[in-house]
Formats: structure tokens, C-alpha cells, sequence
């Protein structure tokens, strides 16, 4: 039986099949496991995208600052540039005046300006010849106002000094309209200005000084007493500047008292032994309430 070939044994289908089963597990996990792989590489590629934009969009504002700064720094050092060129041209200026002779003051001649008493004329009609005047002659407002002022009588003065003198003129303009009483009150003033004691007539003094001075509509108390210790006499003024009243009423009283001691002294005669000595309150009210006396004028 040489040269026959043994007879080929064949595997089982159930062991073939047992085998195949495996082959295509181990396919099957290596395709997951690819699929895992090739998962986690897309998320790294997609992070890694992220993550570079996010550089490139720093990159890009970081440029863009850098350049923004450069623009601030140029313009501040221009700026400084042009700051140091007035400040030299200022130094220059200032060299050069120092080199030159120091200006004379300016001096304001007197404009002239009329006087105002407040009989003539209306306090209208005197500021419009002042406006005049002061147009006329191109006056500053600060010594426009000062020099009206001077031209004032004394008693609106004391009224004006208590106003600031840094104002235009145009504010005092209107100042004197707000604060000064017609032609009527003027001549009050003036007239009370005029008042004068004549001879030893106190008691005639006193009433028509406070007859006048009731009218007033504005009665500046300082005013009133240095009105009225400048009409007495001689003697009695001296008297009551040396006591120095500070009101009205101190100086009437003031001034009585100095007028009865010059008085001579009487001694009362058997007729009339009952009668009262004279007292300070009775000339008072004779002095306040007697509406007989004449007025005096300037």
C-alpha cells in the first residue's frame, strides 16, 4: 500500500465556527477601540483649534494695544513738546520786559462831574448827564463810580459806602434808582443839611430838626446824629463831640443839659414861690411837641 496518502481528517464545523466567532469579537473590539482612539483625537484637534485661536485673538489685541500706546505716547510727547515751545516763548517774554523800563501807573483826571444837591434835578436826570460824561470821556467803571461818589451829597455817601466798590457802573447806576427817594426826599436832605441853630433858640433848633427828619422815609440813625451835633452852636457842639453820643435822643438830651447849666439861675420872688423849677424832661417835650416856632431855612 506504499505510495497511498493517508486520508485527510477534516475539522469540525462546530470547532470552525467556535473560532470564526472569535475572530470577529477581536474585530470587533479592535474597530471600537479605533473608534475610541479616533474620538479622543477629534477632541484634541478641536481643543488644540480653541485653544490656538485664543492665542491668535490675545495675539491680535496685544497688537492692537501696543499700537494704541504708541499713539498716546506720540501725542503726550508732542503735547510736551508744545508745552516746553510756550514755556520758553513765556520766559522769552518775560526777559524781555524785565529788560524794559517798568510802565507808568495810569492816572484818571478828574472828570468834573457835577455836583448833585438834590433840589435841581431829579436822580434820573443827574445820572444821565453822568452817563454822558463818562461815555464821553471812555471812563473805567472803577473810577467812574468813585469819583460819582464825590459828587454825592454826604448823606447819600454814607448809604454808598456800604455798597462794594468793585462794581460797574452800570450796578451803581442801578443802585441809585433802588435805593434813593425821589426829588421830594432830596429836598428833605438838603433841607435838614441846611438846618442851623440861631443864636440860643435850641428848643426852636430841635423841633425843626425832628419835624424835617419825621418825613424822611429812610433815616440812617449815624446820619441824623451828625446832622444834627453839625447844626447846633459852637459851644454846645463842642460839648457833645467831646462826650461822644451814639444816638439821637443821647445828643438832644446831651445837648439840653449843657444849654440849661450856661442858663442863668433866677431865684423865684414871693409871687411866684410855688411855682416848679424847670426840668430836662419839660424842655424835652417843649422842644418835640411846640409846632409854633417859625422854620428855619439855610
Amino acid at each position: 500500500m506504499s505510495g497511498q496518502h493517508p486520508p485527510q481528517q477534516f475539522a469540525h464545523p462546530q470547532h470552525q465556527l467556535t473560532q470564526l466567532d472569535q475572530v470577529v469579537e477581536a474585530l470587533q473590539l479592535a474597530l471600537h477601540t479605533s473608534n475610541v482612539t479616533n474620538a479622543g483625537l477629534e477632541t484634541m484637534r478641536q481643543t488644540s483649534n480653541q485653544t490656538f485661536q485664543h492665542f491668535e485673538a490675545a495675539r491680535l489685541e496685544s497688537h492692537q494695544r501696543s499700537a494704541e500706546l504708541a499713539h498716546e505716547l506720540r501725542d503726550q510727547r508732542q503735547h510736551m513738546l508744545h508745552q516746553e515751545a510756550q514755556l520758553s516763548n513765556i520766559h522769552t517774554r518775560l526777559e524781555d520786559q524785565r529788560q524794559q523800563p517798568p510802565p507808568q501807573p495810569q492816572t484818571v483826571r478828574d472828570p468834573g462831574f457835577p455836583q448833585w444837591n438834590g433840589k435841581q434835578s431829579t436822580v434820573e436826570q443827574w445820572l444821565k448827564t453822568l452817563d454822558q460824561m463818562v461815555a464821553l470821556k471812555d471812563l473805567p467803571d472803577f473810577y467812574a463810580v468813585g469819583y460819582a461818589k464825590l459828587a454825592m451829597p454826604h448823606y447819600c455817601r454814607d448809604v454808598m459806602q456800604q455798597i462794594p466798590v468793585d462794581i460797574t457802573w452800570l450796578q451803581f447806576h442801578t443802585l441809585c434808582l433802588e435805593k434813593f427817594p425821589r426829588y421830594l426826599q432830596f429836598q428833605l436832605h438838603a433841607d435838614i443839611d441846611g438846618i442851623r441853630m440861631e443864636g440860643n433858640d435850641l428848643a426852636g433848633y430841635i423841633h425843626h430838626f425832628q419835624t424835617l427828619s419825621s418825613k424822611l422815609e429812610n433815616k440812617p440813625p449815624e446820619y441824623l446824629l451828625r446832622t444834627f451835633i453839625r447844626g447846633l452852636s459852637a459851644r454846645i457842639q463842642r460839648e457833645c463831640l467831646e462826650n461822644n453820643p451814639t444816638t439821637l435822643d443821647a445828643a438832644i438830651k446831651l445837648s439840653w443839659n449843657f444849654y440849661l447849666s450856661r442858663q442863668p439861675i433866677s431865684l423865684p420872688s414871693s409871687s411866684h414861690s410855688s411855682a416848679r423849677p424847670m426840668d430836662l424832661d419839660r424842655m424835652h417835650r417843649y422842644g418835640s411837641q411846640s409846632s409854633s416856632r417859625p422854620s428855619h431855612s439855610r
